[in-house]
């Protein structure tokens, strides 16, 4: 596979950003992808104006993204802490899912983190994302069951810290 570009996604890009991301959310979740989860997927105009959404792109393809929350004050900072920042949205067109780039956008916000002297990297991850956990933890990622998060629907997110 040709390298991985990774760079902030575009305003023109936002609508195909947010179609990858409902894809790649679809492609794990079937129907379980509510409705209300499925309009914050697609929201990029909104997620940029209050973090910096990536993309990775192979040869000028868009084949992923994922949005970087840099601090706890963002409204995106889904229980963040003082200098950790925060990975939401991780998402990899299903065609190109397996072919590291996923690896390479959470390499990047490790890499971007780290030079931002971060403490610490946070995200939350549902049960079902079973591929995302190996790779978190492939990158040094801890999984960290004090800060899981139980969903109004009764449905947990994992939680997972990257310490720097």
């Amino acid at each position: 596979m040709s390298k991985v570009a990774i760079t902030p996604a575009r305003e023109y890009e936002f609508e195909d950003v947010g179609a990858l991301v409902v894809a790649a959310y679809r492609d794990l979740l079937g129907n379980e992808l509510k409705e209300t989860y499925e309009r914050e997927l697609l929201g990029v105009k909104e997620r940029a104006q209050v973090c910096d959404v990536l993309v990775a792109k192979v040869e000028g393809i868009l084949v992923g993204s994922v949005t970087y929350v840099g601090d706890a004050h963002s409204p995106m900072a889904e229980g963040l802490r003082n200098r950790e920042v925060g990975v939401r949205m991780l998402a990899v067109d299903p065609k190109w899912q397996h072919r590291g780039v996923g690896k390479s956008l959470v390499s990047y916000v490790i890499e971007r983190a780290r030079r931002e002297k971060a403490l610490s990297i946070f995200l939350y991850s549902l049960e079902e994302m079973k591929v995302a956990h190996h790779l978190y933890m492939n990158l040094s990622f801890e999984r960290t069951p004090s800060r899981d998060y139980l969903m109004d629907n009764g449905r947990y997110l994992l939680a997972f810290t990257r310490y720097l």
